[in-house]
């Protein structure tokens, strides 16, 4: 027996989102973004979401469709996350993303930023040079103190903010989107319906409404 878990793991990290939201009031803030350090759990969950989806793309394309990949699904099993993104819907659909543009580019930095922490190596301050995540994130104006060098001392990291936990959702649904917009028409047919209800974007001036709400 077999459940998907890409949708609740998706319910919790929005859930995380909300929860960073209203840290507005307990960590520093700005007009439009603040510092929380349950951006981190968003980081975490929307990575694992994205791996638990192609797992339970891969496990369609092997077990209900009468035209089986050709590759053996041991060989899938091994496969990193990226990997997996990059080469599977080449051998399902013989078209893949293109991977150094968004939404690949994104979550190639997503699963840098997500494995800096879950695989994490404690480090004499100034003695490592500057992640490539946070580099990327800089770039994109996705830094708390964008505008603050990479030692700039804050109680909490710069990416640790609502802007990047919203970066990370919704790359996390741009991914799962692009993913199945590459596929067939037998597969597109199937999991349309739950990127409907497990990926859809939060808009942007969607945190407007829970700081309003929670006053």
């Amino acid at each position: 027996m077999s459940i998907t878990m890409s949708g609740p793991i998706m319910e919790l990290a929005q859930i995380a989102y909300h929860m960073c939201i209203l840290d507005r009031d307990r960590y520093l803030s700005s007009d439009d973004n603040n510092l929380s350090m349950n951006a981190l759990t968003v980081f975490i969950l929307t990575a694992t979401a994205l791996e638990a989806f192609i797992n339970e793309v891969s496990f369609f394309q092997f077990h209900w469709l009468k035209k089986k990949p050709p590759v053996s699904r041991k060989k899938v099993e091994k496969m990193k996350i990226r990997q997996k993104y990059a080469s599977l819907p080449q051998i399902f659909w013989d078209q893949t993303f293109e991977i150094e543009k968004p939404p690949y580019q994104d979550f190639d930095m997503l699963i840098e930023l997500r494995n800096a922490h879950v695989h994490y190596k404690m480090e004499e301050l100034g003695t490592h040079e500057t992640p490539e995540y946070l580099s990327y994130l800089r770039g994109k104006n996705l830094l708390y103190a964008n505008d603050k060098p990479d030692d700039y001392f804050i109680p909490t990291p710069q990416y640790c903010n609502s802007k990047a936990a919203l970066w990370a959702y919704n790359t996390t649904c741009q991914m799962a989107t692009r993913l199945i917009e590459l596929s067939d028409a037998e597969t597109k047919d199937f999991w349309q319906s739950v990127i409907l209800s497990n990926f859809q974007e939060i808009p942007e001036l969607y945190w407007r409404s829970l700081v309003s709400g929670s006053k």
